[in-house]
C-alpha cells in the first residue's frame, strides 16, 4: 500500500517539471505504464469481491476502487497537460508509445462485478467516478491523437476501446438496483438510469 502514495509522489513530480519541458517518449511510454498499472490495481482489488465475502470487505472494496479511480483521473489529468506541452513524435518515435496502448487494462472487470455492489447498495461511489474517469480518458485519447499524428487510426482504435468500456461500465453502475432476498442465486433487479 505504501508504493501507491509513493509511485503518485514521483510521478507528480516528473510531470510537474515535464509540463514546462517536452516530453520523451519513452517518458509517455512510462507514464502509460503507470497508468496500466493503476488500472491493474483496481482489477486486483476487484478480483477480491465474491460473493462470499464479509460486510467489512465489501465497505472497504469499494472505497478503494474510488479512490485509486481517482488517483487515475488526476495522473491522467497531469500527463494530458504534459503531452499538450509535447511537439508531436515523428513515426519513429510514437512506434513504442503506440505499443503500450494495448497495456491500459479496461473495465470488464468491474462490470463484472457490478450485481455484487449492487445487492449491497454501492454502486453510487463507482458511478459518480466512472464520469471523470472516462472525461480524462477522452481528453488523454485527443491528446496522444496530436502527440501521435501518424499513428491516429491506432489512437482512435484504443479511444473507442477506452470509450466502449468506460460506457458500459457506466451504464451498468449508473441503474437503479433492488436487492435481491436470494442472492447470491438470484441476482438484484437492475434497471434504468
Amino acid at each position: 500500500m505504501l508504493f501507491r502514495p509513493i509511485s503518485v509522489l514521483v510521478s507528480v513530480g516528473l510531470f510537474a517539471q515535464a509540463a514546462l519541458a517536452a516530453l520523451m517518449p519513452g517518458q509517455v511510454v512510462t507514464e502509460l505504464g503507470h497508468l496500466a498499472s493503476l488500472s491493474g490495481n483496481v482489477n486486483t482489488v476487484l478480483s477480491g469481491v465474491t460473493t462470499d465475502a464479509g460486510t467489512h470487505a465489501l465497505t472497504v472494496h469499494p472505497q478503494t476502487v474510488v479512490k485509486d479511480f481517482q488517483t487515475i483521473i488526476n495522473q491522467i489529468n497531469g500527463f494530458v497537460t504534459a503531452v499538450q506541452a509535447t511537439p508531436p513524435f515523428s513515426d519513429d518515435e510514437a512506434s513504442p508509445v503506440d505499443d503500450k496502448l494495448a497495456d491500459v487494462i479496461l473495465m470488464s472487470t468491474l462490470v463484472g462485478k457490478h450485481s455484487i455492489f449492487a445487492q449491497f447498495a454501492l454502486t453510487v461511489r463507482i458511478a459518480s467516478t466512472l464520469r471523470p474517469l472516462d472525461s480524462s480518458l477522452e481528453s488523454l485519447s485527443f491528446a496522444l491523437i496530436d502527440l501521435l499524428p501518424t499513428r491516429k487510426d491506432h489512437v482512435d482504435e484504443a479511444k473507442d476501446k477506452f470509450s466502449a468500456s468506460t460506457a458500459a461500465a457506466s451504464t451498468k453502475y449508473d441503474q437503479f438496483c433492488i436487492p435481491s432476498p436470494l442472492y447470491p442465486v438470484v441476482a438484484p433487479v437492475c434497471g434504468g438510469n
